[in-house]
């Protein structure tokens, strides 16, 4: 058989075409053509680069269905469908399980946010803003620390809010009000142990309504809450019954990094933009789907094949993962 190095030629052809074109025979040109019509379609902006979970990945997973059914495969997914899907972890929501309310006046959603590490509690009290007395929750003005450190190269904004939450936890205090810190962000994916106690971060406005005169005792009522985030991600399978008693599988994964917002990006930026991924990863698929092209034209084969076009490999190898854990076939018939 001739196919394999043949793929490999082809494969790596994507991008020198111009160059080695005229040393190709008909049948190469053929494939270099499909495998650069599957990269353009797959690295089109219309994708907005692929994200797993998103429609771009879904435009993508039906695309790369298609090929597979031109092809002859037969679809080897969840319940016999194409597709396998599986649950992607998209962080925590706040809006949905928390409040806070000062003085009776409840602080809107978009005026405040707990520390996504913050554990879930509830609570109410009448602490002084001064005072830091056991029982009750603190107040914390951040704006005094980033000052005082702000020729300090070596200083860690989090790192140093740990210090400050793990000290106020160890001398009573129940919740910690954080304020003046106009880097505060939302990160509804932050990874780390749990927060001792529960931490919120309120805005200038309602710093400056509220914590203006720091003699003052004010009513607090709050509750940190939250609730699990997720999309679906999904694996396009096919599958080649050559009626063998082997299977061997062959995989490429389709997803991107889409606009950046899982933080994969390298470029480090606010918004680093689209990212198309024609390279990473639009080639892979797209060899994936020759391959399988070519291995349905052998007429006498020992294996069957299961292509697989996994997805949110970008995120962790989150597809093969649920894959091999939720393998459409028995393992035992996989050629290793």
């Amino acid at each position: 058989m001739n196919w394999f190095p043949r793929m490999l030629l082809t494969a790596g052809l994507i991008s020198t075409l111009p160059a080695f074109s005229q040393r190709l025979k008909k049948a190469e040109k053929v494939v270099v053509a499909q495998l650069k019509e599957h990269v353009y379609f797959l690295a089109d902006d219309r994708l907005e680069g692929r994200r797993a979970g998103s429609k771009g990945e879904q435009l993508a997973a039906d695309y790369i269905k298609k090929q597979f059914t031109n092809i002859g495969l037969t679809p080897k997914g969840s319940q016999g469908n194409w597709f396998q899907e599986f649950p992607i972890y998209d962080g925590k929501d706040y809006s949905q399980a928390s409040y806070l309310f000062i003085n009776g006046n409840e602080i809107n959603k978009k005026n405040y946010f707990p520390h996504a590490l913050s554990p879930e509690r509830m609570l109410e009290a009448m602490p002084s803003i001064a005072l830091k007395e056991a029982g009750v929750p603190w107040f914390l003005d951040f704006g005094a620390e980033l000052e005082a450190n702000k020729s300090n190269p070596h200083f860690d904004r989090e790192a140093a809010l740990l210090v400050k939450v793990k000290q106020a936890a160890e001398n009573g205090a129940t919740a910690l009000i954080v304020y003046h810190d106009p880097e505060m962000k939302y990160q509804p994916k932050q990874r780390g142990d749990e927060l001792p106690i529960p931490v919120l971060f309120l805005n200038k406005t309602e710093a400056d309504k509220y914590l203006h005169d720091e003699t003052d005792m004010l009513e607090i009522k709050l509750k940190t809450g939250f609730t699990k985030l997720e999309r679906t991600g999904r694996n396009v399978v096919g599958f080649m019954d050559n009626g063998a008693t082997h299977t061997v599988v062959i995989g490429a994964h389709f997803d991107h990094l889409g606009y950046g917002e899982d933080g994969n990006s390298m470029i480090r930026q606010e918004n680093p933009g689209l990212h198309n991924g024609a390279d990473d990863n639009a080639s892979g698929p797209a060899a994936l789907i020759e391959l399988a092209r070519m291995l349905k034209k052998e007429k006498k084969n020992p294996f069957n094949y299961l292509f697989i076009a996994f997805s949110a490999e970008e995120l962790g190898l989150f597809g093969s993962k649920y894959f091999t854990e939720n393998s459409t076939i028995p393992l035992t018939s996989i050629n290793y």
